[in-house]
């Protein structure tokens, strides 16, 4: 059979094809296989890339050599649009008479002390204060967001200040000039315990007796979770919360999304999911189960009440996006009011339109006032 010349040729060729066929299955599953595996190698890769980057990211400015010199650290990011030339001290940028301070705080297992880096702006003295003698007795707790420090709130001071009420500004834990062992930030629960160690030290060391909480972002979340905690349900007499987030795993979920959300409509539904796992990993990883870090402030919105709660947003704010605030409000209990600003950016309320700012914010702290005096 095989002597038979066209036949040989016929079976060589039919060898041929086939192991070159072969060949080309096995190339084009192998170049998926290497192409499936770099896929999986990126995404872990920056998977660990983000993990770090929570943490410590670009704008959370960690330089031991700036904090040891007792000056903050220069500002980064888009704060500084938002801030403009207000970076100093009340002092510097506006000539308000100010003084530092240091206020006693807890780690977040409160296993040892910590101090938070601050400034003490008093109220105007009792003839030029426009609240009268209530003014001595009332101040406003400034938080900051993550990353930044106390200048977050340094073009607010003006227009709180000449509302006659007193200010104190501190540097969270892990940021400014506060106590920092760089283990980097944690979205709520160690600002927590910070907010509630400066509502007591404006009270027992300042002699205030009534105290309102302003924060922002993280902040914002931390004074939402504070005025819920017993310690803070009996010191704190009203919270303004400037687009707060309502958990901290839907802010990373949403962070990851606008990350992954950037790739081929194809490998959209992929990335979708691999955000949602990730910030579930995530959440796990940064925030483990215990008693320190179960309360968001969807969970405990509710518990604030009767303390009032103003929550602020801007329809621009693509870090948290609004919908963090209408949540966190339909949980809310009375008495509460949201005010949603159109195209307001993250952070930047005041910014954006600071004439209604003025009338909206002092307005809610100014009718808590006639409310006390009527009482």
């Amino acid at each position: 059979f095989f002597s038979c010349k066209p036949v040989r040729m016929q079976t060589f060729t039919l060898f041929f094809t086939v192991s070159a066929g072969a060949s080309l299955v096995t190339a084009f599953y192998s170049s998926i296989f290497v192409g499936l595996l770099t896929l999986v190698a990126f995404y872990v890769s920056l998977g660990a890339y983000i993990f770090r980057m929570s943490r410590h990211p670009p704008f959370h400015t960690v330089d031991t050599a700036v904090a040891a010199t007792g000056t903050l650290p220069v500002i980064r990011g888009h704060a500084v649009a938002y801030y403009g030339t207000h970076t100093h001290d009340p002092a510097t940028d506006f000539g308000l008479a100010y003084e530092d301070v240091t206020v006693p705080s807890r780690t977040l297992h409160g296993d040892r002390p910590c101090q938070l880096a601050g400034w003490h702006v008093p109220p105007l003295p009792p003839a030029r204060n426009p609240r009268g003698a209530s003014a001595a007795r009332s101040c406003i707790v400034l938080v900051h967001g993550a990353g930044r420090d106390r200048r977050a709130f340094l073009r607010h001071v003006p227009a709180l200040h000449a509302a006659g009420y007193g200010l104190l500004l501190c540097d969270l834990q892990e940021h400014g000039l506060s106590t920092r062992d760089y283990s980097g930030m944690c979205f709520g629960p160690r600002e927590t315990a910070d907010v509630l160690a400066m509502v007591q030290h404006a009270r027992a060391a300042l002699g205030y007796r009534r105290v309102a909480v302003m924060g922002t972002s993280t902040g914002a979340a931390a004074a939402i979770v504070a005025a819920a905690h017993p310690a803070g349900h009996a010191s704190i007499d009203a919270v303004v919360a400037e687009c707060p987030f309502y958990s901290r795993r839907r802010l990373l979920h949403d962070v990851l999304l606008a990350v992954f959300g950037r790739v081929p409509l194809l490998l959209a539904p992929l990335a979708a999911r691999y955000a949602a796992l990730l910030a579930h990993v995530f959440h796990v990883y940064l925030y483990p189960h215990s008693p320190h870090f179960t309360a968001t402030p969807i969970a405990v919105v509710a518990k604030v009440a009767p303390i009032p709660l103003l929550i602020v947003h801007g329809t621009g704010d693509k870090v948290v996006p609004f919908y963090h605030s209408q949540r966190l409000f339909a949980a809310a209990k009375e008495p509460k009011d949201l005010w949603i600003v159109d195209g307001a950016e993250h952070t930047a309320i005041i910014n954006k339109d600071s004439t209604a700012w003025k009338e909206r914010i002092l307005g809610f702290l100014e009718e808590l006032d006639r409310e006390r005096r009527a009482q």
